[in-house]
């Protein structure tokens, strides 16, 4: 299931952080819809480029990946969410150790899915605002919101990806988790984690030195 649902969350993931860099996000408040609507037809041009040069020189696209997820994906929470209880236990250099670890680790295997993919298209279902708020207020003044996504490839296939994002200090929108076809990455990652720190009697650092994404779940 994770190996399909990496190949596809390469796909949303590279419509979305291009948003950050373009002057659209300066428009705050920017709903979290409307900025990933307005990134969609940027992707293209990626997926081309990275086709031309990936074979030769990977690192320069995982680069290129990583700058761009990076002010759009919220790397530190996400790295806390699969944590989870081991988070307070851990030094901060740990702390940081582990999202670097864990943004490289996402961001290999993001692109080579989307090297690897074929024809798809995408599509905006919904979009939903979280906070409690009166009936006057829009998604722009909510501080969470959920967009689900459609991707369908050209055999047809259809899969779902749900983002979570929260607006951040600067007004915007950052990735904290994502379902894929109801299945709780965030969620997935932490007993992943979790195991292998039952595996290593307790050693945080061998886990995090050693953490590889288990796409066998």
């Amino acid at each position: 299931m994770l190996t399909r649902m990496l190949v596809y969350l390469s796909i949303v993931a590279a419509i979305s952080v291009i948003s950050v860099t373009s002057s659209l996000a300066d428009s705050a408040p920017y709903s979290a819809r409307r900025l990933i609507e307005n990134v969609i037809e940027k992707l293209n041009p990626i997926v081309e480029q990275g086709h031309a040069y990936f074979e030769d020189d990977p690192e320069r696209l995982y680069e290129n990946v990583s700058d761009l997820l990076e002010t759009f994906f919220d790397f530190d929470a996400f790295a806390r969410g699969v944590m989870g209880r081991h988070f307070s236990s851990s030094s901060s250099l740990q702390r940081a150790n582990f999202s670097t670890i864990l943004q490289r680790s996402l961001v290999q295997t993001f692109t080579d899915g989307l090297i690897n993919f074929g024809r798809y298209s995408v599509n905006v279902l919904s979009s939903t605002p979280l906070k409690e708020q009166s009936k006057e207020q829009s998604e722009e003044q909510s501080t969470r919101a959920k967009v689900t996504m459609q991707v369908t490839s050209d055999t047809n296939a259809r899969h779902e990806m749900t983002y979570s994002l929260v607006l951040d200090e600067n007004a915007l929108w950052r990735v904290r988790n994502l379902v894929f076809d109801g299945v709780n990455i965030g969620l997935s990652f932490r007993s992943q984690f979790y195991n292998e720190t039952l595996n290593s009697a307790g050693n945080i650092e061998d886990v995090i030195n050693n953490w590889k994404i288990n796409i066998d779940q």
